[in-house]
């Protein structure tokens, strides 16, 4: 297999596990914790640039560990993770970014190559360290879900078209950016 054939796939992979997360049904802690989302402060914030974060070796999909990476080996100490909520078209992810003197920061890779994001810092996330070593996040003291939605039911919609056209054998990024008149599909991921 070649390697863009091998890319093509593991990107396959990847969008099916996020169908997963976004295509499951909504439950009221997801409403109940989207209403207190809804009522804190979102911030406009920078995202490092591509050729920066691949330099610093920043893995996609793993914005916790780079930024737990990126503050503890800051030579100057000024920098600290934050925990939050990226919104993302209609719902938001579980997200963190750094912040240091010069202001808050994205510094995880995305396919989706825009330079800033809206990221709304949530102070009640709480990190703890598990027997395995890992750490997991915490919101008054229970597991936070990695995705919410403010329109479940568009975006159950949504995902199972897209899951369709991955399922088919359709390139992904064309799966994920064909316009709504060949069905909607979700546009962040």
């Amino acid at each position: 297999m070649g390697e863009a054939k091998r890319r093509r796939e593991a990107q396959r992979k990847l969008f099916l596990a996020e169908c997963d997360l976004w295509g499951q049904e909504p439950t009221q802690e997801e409403v109940t914790l989207l209403a207190q989302i809804g009522q804190m402060k979102k911030h406009t914030i920078q995202r490092v640039p591509p050729e920066q974060l691949a330099y610093m070796r920043m893995l996609p999909q793993e914005c916790h560990q780079n930024c737990f990476s990126y503050v503890r080996l800051d030579p100057n100490k000024e920098s600290r993770m934050l925990s939050g909520w990226w919104y993302v078209d209609d719902g938001y992810v579980a997200h963190s970014v750094v912040q240091n003197d010069t202001g808050m920061f994205c510094i995880t890779p995305h396919f989706n190559l825009v330079d800033t994001i809206e990221f709304i810092p949530d102070s009640q996330i709480t990190w703890h360290e598990g027997p395995d070593g890992r750490a997991t996040p915490l919101r008054n003291g229970q597991p936070i879900p990695k995705v919410l939605r403010t329109n479940p039911r568009k975006r159950i919609a949504q995902v199972a078209i897209l899951r369709q056209r991955l399922l088919s054998g359709m390139d992904p990024m064309k799966a994920l950016s064909l316009p709504p008149e060949s069905g909607t599909s979700p546009n962040e991921f």
